[in-house]
């Protein structure tokens, strides 16, 4: 009886723990793809206000710029507001190059990493656009939204914030590593358990053996 009991336990501590692990595989492939969602949807907001803000200071010359000028009044009073943005803000003009970075892109990334970073992307398009881009030597890949900067160049413009794929609060990674520190103790918890039911399910069994054991010995 205790081989049996042994084995009930056993059985029920497997089907638990394969239960509890296929729901968390589960959480975890939906938690990560949730988070690439909240990340693009941050992104673009972010860079939609940066173009907003862009816009509206550049408006005050009344005119748009040639090619090869610099938004200097747009990026003097927008600059404090984007430094603040803990994500990695560029700034494109219509050839492709970056005219200005904020204090995070600029202590992470060179000139020409940024270079890279836009045709990676694709060209501007009236739409956002969003995607990721790993850069050689970062551990991390970077999820960017590419933002169209209209109505400051005759040409169109971008603006390109992108931050690590695992920025996100309690993203996926945080969520194993959550899981793998619950799932030892589910684990002797569903063994503890499993003693019990076990034990509970084969007391009416044990006592019919003795009773049968008892009119043996009677006979």
């Amino acid at each position: 009886m205790p081989s049996i009991r042994r084995r009930l336990t056993l059985w029920y501590a497997v089907a638990l723990l394969a239960s509890v692990s296929a729901f968390g595989a589960a959480l975890y492939f939906e938690r990560q793809r949730s988070s690439l969602r909240e990340l693009d949807e941050r992104l673009g907001l972010e860079g939609k206000l940066a173009a907003q803000y862009f816009l509206s200071f550049q408006r005050q010359l009344g005119r748009t710029l040639k090619p090869g000028e610099t938004p200097t009044l747009a990026i003097n009073q927008v600059g404090g507001y984007l430094d603040a943005v803990r994500d990695y803000v560029v700034v494109f003009d219509p050839d492709q190059a970056p005219i200005y970075r904020n204090s995070a892109a600029n202590q992470q990334f060179s000139v020409a990493e940024l270079s890279q970073m836009l045709p990676a992307s694709g060209p501007p398009t009236d739409t956002a656009q969003t995607g990721a881009v790993r850069f050689e030597g970062e551990p991390r890949p970077l999820r960017y939204a590419l933002v169209p900067l209209p109505g400051i160049w005759a040409e169109p413009a971008s603006i390109l914030v992108a931050a690590p794929v695992d920025s996100v609060p309690f993203g996926a990674g945080q969520l194993l590593r959550a899981m793998l520190v619950i799932a030892p103790v589910i684990l002797v918890g569903s063994i503890g358990l499993g003693y019990v039911l076990a034990d509970a399910s084969l007391r009416p069994l044990e006592g019919m053996i003795d009773e049968l054991e008892a009119m043996e010995r009677t006979a």
